[in-house]
């Protein structure tokens, strides 16, 4: 009898154990959640603190591959392998929430991103879209929009692209979220050089310096006028700019754009020589723009 007693008083004792630990797991992953959109290292710290074989239950487990895909990709950690991120979209295909669903194949898509599988990657996004559409979250449809943008800008389907940072820049204009926006903005010019539209990418490159001088970023603002500065090269525009134009272009420049924009401004100030040694400098370089403007 005290054998049989002494045995119940265990099973009891471990169950309450187990019950503590499944609290505790909730606990983490509620803390991890909470923090994610300010603090994603943070959300990371707390998701590897928990020991995986005591997750129990097909709930737990699938918020636990959610939340952690979502703290490696958020801490610029790439993922190229779907077994993690799998989890969760299995799981919430047939339960959860659309705001749920819509994560799951957002970070699928990641995934199939990295792993640089343009179609799967597509898919998912595609299919994230749907269920971003049942949720009042602006920020994930934006964030759906502008990878989507990428991966037909990448593909060469600009019109698409196109269509894509556009849907973006609304979204991200509805969360608030302005510094993402002006990403878009500025993406948008980026497709219009392409199409050789030039008066659109002007546009473009205007309205996205606007945007960043409102958020007072001065180095985002810098890098955004050499662009616009390399766009107007791009398309012949060199007679309205100045020695002054140059000079700023110079105070942001990388690799051979810099050799670019010391090439025109010596033939500006016509030192033909220096000019044409900056020129033939930048054509030794491997990027498109750079040889172009040579």
């Amino acid at each position: 009898m005290k054998t049989r007693n002494l045995t119940v008083v265990c099973m009891l004792a471990g169950l309450l154990c187990w019950g503590c630990k499944q609290t505790d797991v909730t606990q983490v992953l509620d803390r991890a959640e909470t923090c994610m959109a300010e603090r994603p290292d943070s959300s990371l710290y707390l998701l590897r603190t928990l020991d995986k074989r005591h997750i129990s239950g097909s709930l737990r487990k699938a918020r636990y591959a959610l939340l952690y895909s979502q703290a490696l990709d958020k801490n610029y950690i790439d993922v190229d392998n779907d077994s993690l991120i799998r989890v969760a979209v299995d799981y919430y295909k047939g339960h959860g929430t659309s705001h749920e669903k819509a994560l799951a194949y957002f970070y699928l898509g990641r995934v199939y991103d990295n792993a640089g599988d343009e179609t799967r990657a597509t898919e998912a996004f595609v299919e994230a879209e749907t269920h971003a559409l049942d949720t009042d979250d602006h920020y994930i449809c934006g964030l759906i929009y502008s990878y989507l943008g990428n991966l037909y800008f990448s593909q060469y389907s600009f019109d698409e692209a196109l269509a894509m940072y556009d849907k973006s820049e609304k979204c991200y204009a509805q969360a608030g979220q302005l510094r993402n926006e002006g990403y878009m903005v500025e993406a948008k010019a980026r497709v219009y050089i392409l199409q050789e539209d030039k008066n659109a990418c002007f546009n473009e490159y205007e309205r996205a310096i606007k945007l960043f001088k409102g958020l007072n970023d001065v180095d985002y603002v810098a890098i955004l006028t050499c662009d616009y500065l390399m766009a107007k090269f791009q398309f012949g525009i060199y007679e309205s700019l100045t020695i002054e134009d140059l000079k700023s272009g110079l105070q942001n420049f990388y690799s051979s754009n810099e050799l670019t924009f010391r090439s025109l401004m010596y033939y500006k100030m016509n030192n033909l020589d220096s000019a044409r040694y900056c020129a033939i400098r930048a054509l030794e370089n491997d990027e498109l723009n750079a040889k172009q403007m040579a």
